[in-house]
């Protein structure tokens, strides 16, 4: 957050929920056997594919 500089209260908003979307749903984390809290927390398993 430190590194933007915003013009109004609804970029941050979005650049929150981008974050927010993607530390949720696409970043493993190794704290929960690389998985995303998404598929932790709704006991589902989805393979992700290399880039």
């Amino acid at each position: 957050m430190h590194l933007h500089e915003f013009q109004d209260g609804f970029q941050v908003k979005r650049v929150i929920k981008d974050w927010n979307g993607f530390y949720n749903s696409e970043r493993a984390h190794t704290a929960i056997n690389k998985r995303t809290p998404d598929d932790a927390f709704f006991n589902t398993d989805r393979t992700q594919k290399a880039a």
